[in-house]
């Protein structure tokens, strides 16, 4: 290669690498906030495999995570953070878990482009509606498990259920999403970290003796009472009132509207012994699919999408507005802003 070659070729490189990947993008609004970034809404150029744009629908809504590099080395949250797009990768081609399309980074920021879900999440849900109707519990809970069952198989434990990380998508259906407390476990093995939301977390967690997937089956018993209760099982005026009703597995009452198969398999999830739950046995979840709670209920049905999800009137999508009619685009502060991160520090990012 003659040195003008050369000089050509690396001239390309370099206008490769300072192209900015969000060229083209939209960012509308704000999503949700946490402690390394925070997640937007966006309209982004709908480009074929050739780059060519389609002209009937020029444009698709996307969720885009974008975590601060320095906020990252600041709280030293660089292994998690660099390893959920890696597992969201090997989980994400699942119907009820949220798909990622890509992920790449600027000199700033850690960024992972998925799917909208264009209403809002469970949280949301529960808060409008309170307890959830029969059928929605055990649709929604289907989800979830089958979900959770397909992150195991895949050889991680989730370690972050709760109903803000379930999406509703506008078919009514939901999607797993927020991978950033995932791990990756071989058998036998257990994660000591704490981590997950305090009403969620598990009493083995809590005594600091590790958990692997049975810690997942026990928040989904804790999702379970809540969609039928409109509220958690435990509660405590501070944390550590709260981590001791959990450690002892003193819960609340289960509301009269509960049914005693319902009361049993919540029962059967919140076990003190993480072995003895349901679900932990050979035949993993096919215990779960065979309780009496869900008799007349089809999960292949759930799981093929066939069941009607539609979405209660008062529970609105959010408006399709697009990229046309945004005015003040949202801005975002670590895409904007230049750091000076060493040559060391970048390197820390290089697995993501």
């Amino acid at each position: 290669m003659s040195s003008e070659e050369y000089q050509a070729l690396l001239s390309a490189e370099t206008a490769e690498a300072a192209k900015d990947p969000f060229e083209g993008y939209t960012f509308v609004k704000q999503l949700g906030v946490g402690l390394t970034g925070s997640v937007y809404k966006c309209w982004k150029p709908n480009l074929s495999k050739a780059g060519v744009q389609d002209k009937e629908k020029p444009y698709v809504a996307v969720a885009v995570k974008i975590m601060d590099k320095a906020q990252i080395l600041d709280i030293n949250e660089t292994e998690h953070v660099t390893r959920e797009s890696s597992i969201m990768k090997a989980v994400c081609r699942h119907p009820f878990i949220i798909t990622m399309s890509e992920s790449f980074q600027t000199p700033s920021a850690l960024c992972i482009v998925m799917e909208y879900a264009a209403v809002k999440d469970l949280f949301f849900m529960i808060h409008e509606l309170g307890a959830l109707s029969l059928f929605q519990t055990r649709a929604y809970f289907v989800q979830v498990v089958l979900a959770l069952d397909h992150v195991h198989h895949k050889g991680f434990v989730y370690r972050d259920l709760k109903p803000e990380n379930l999406l509703v998508r506008d078919d009514g259906y939901l999607r797993l999403t927020d991978f950033g407390f995932a791990k990756a476990l071989k058998p036998g093995e257990r994660a000591y970290t704490v981590c997950g939301t305090p009403d969620y977390l598990s009493p083995e967690a809590l005594r600091h003796h590790g958990c692997n997937r049975a810690a997942d089956f026990w928040a989904v018993g804790i999702l379970l009472f809540e969609m039928m209760a409109g509220y958690p099982p435990f509660y405590g005026q501070t944390h550590s009132d709260l981590y001791r009703r959990i450690t002892e597995g003193k819960h609340r009452t289960f509301p009269n509207t509960m049914s005693p198969h319902a009361q049993d398999l919540i029962r059967q999830l919140l076990r003190q012994e993480e072995g003895e739950r349901i679900g932990m046995g050979a035949g993993g979840i096919q215990a779960i699919r065979s309780h009496p709670f869900f008799k007349g209920f089809s999960w292949s049905a759930v799981l093929e999408q066939r069941v009607d999800m539609t979405l209660p009137s008062k529970i609105e999508p959010d408006a399709d507005l697009g990229p046309e009619d945004i005015t003040e685009p949202c801005e975002v502060p670590c895409l904007t802003e230049l750091y000076n991160l060493t040559d060391e520090e970048q390197k820390l990012f290089e697995g993501f």
